[in-house]
């Protein structure tokens, strides 16, 4: 895994955590098209193949907003799939949750993954039940547990997915479903991302217990996850030290060292001594409250495509 990460730009922002209060979602600024105005004079129409003709690139991926029944529910996303891919290439699946307010549609406008991804991955963006994710109620009866799993298990059916290559990020209760997918489903995803997340628990498990270090542990958590981890600093509706608690946890799941080393991100530091598979990277961002990273759809794609 490289622990350098690649930028780019692309400001977004996305629902708060708390339930009870939706927040509008705000797509990312159009950039101008052409007017079609008409040619200055003395200068030729554009004709077929002639000069001032302007060729577009066919689009990289196709999107549709598709449903899928799960037990009782129809259950919706966006998916982006590329629009060409080779048959015998296994491509990865990238999950990306929306915050509480959300649904999968303003979850892309926030967070554009597949403009990054391309031809790359494909990209789903689920909608939770309600505008919102169930984080904890049990995991055998867990209806948005449930659509996560039947969502991959169906698009593995329809695409050339690589199982081994599943990924998920999220942006605050989404940040948090992603950790209770991670723990509650181990050997599901192979990485995470969470903005404005944070570690996963059981606080009304009754078979949950409890580690030496006090961290609660999921049901079911066999195994650790490669997880990258973005928090503001300026967060006031999930606070920073709740980010810094996720990357504690899955650092002393994977056995990482205690000590965090610089990367080539500013904002960033990994662990030391994790497995090699199994990296973790805490990036704590300077002037950001509760929204996304400008940087958020470049850093979480290099994170993913590392591994």
């Amino acid at each position: 895994m490289r622990v350098g990460i690649v930028m780019l730009a692309a400001v977004a922002t996305a629902a708060c955590r708390g339930k009870s209060e939706p927040v509008e979602q705000r797509p990312p600024e159009t950039p101008p098209i052409d007017s079609g105005a008409p040619p200055r004079p003395g200068e030729p129409p554009a004709i077929d193949g002639g000069p001032g003709e302007t060729k577009s690139e066919p689009p990289a991926v196709t999107v549709t907003t598709e449903s899928l029944v799960v037990g009782t529910l129809t259950r919706s996303f966006v998916l982006a799939v590329p629009a060409t891919f080779a048959p015998d290439k296994r491509l990865p699946l990238v999950l990306a949750l929306h915050g509480d307010g959300g649904d999968g549609a303003a979850m892309r406008a926030a967070y554009p993954l597949d403009g990054v991804t391309q031809r790359e991955a494909v990209v789903a963006y689920p909608s939770g039940n309600g505008k919102s994710w169930d984080l904890y109620a049990a995991p055998s009866d867990n209806d948005d547990l449930a659509f996560i799993e039947a969502l991959v298990r169906s698009l593995e059916v329809r695409f050339p997915l690589d199982p081994a290559r599943v990924f998920a990020s999220g942006f605050s209760s989404g940040g948090f479903m992603v950790n209770q997918i991670a723990c509650r489903r181990p050997g599901l995803l192979r990485a995470i991302s969470a903005h404005g997340g944070g570690a996963p628990a059981e606080p009304i498990d009754p078979e949950a217990t409890k580690w030496p270090n006090g961290f609660t542990q999921c049901v079911g958590q066999t195994t650790g996850v490669a997880a990258m981890i973005v928090h503001g600093k300026d967060d006031r509706i999930v606070v920073v030290g709740s980010g810094e608690h996720m990357a504690t946890y899955w650092a002393y799941v994977n056995k990482c060292g205690v000590t965090r080393v610089a990367t080539t991100t500013p904002e960033c530091m990994a662990y030391e001594a994790c497995p090699i598979d199994k990296p973790v990277v805490l990036c704590t961002v300077p002037g950001l409250g509760h929204s996304f990273w400008g940087r958020a759809v470049e850093n979480d794609w290099s994170f993913f495509r590392g591994m």
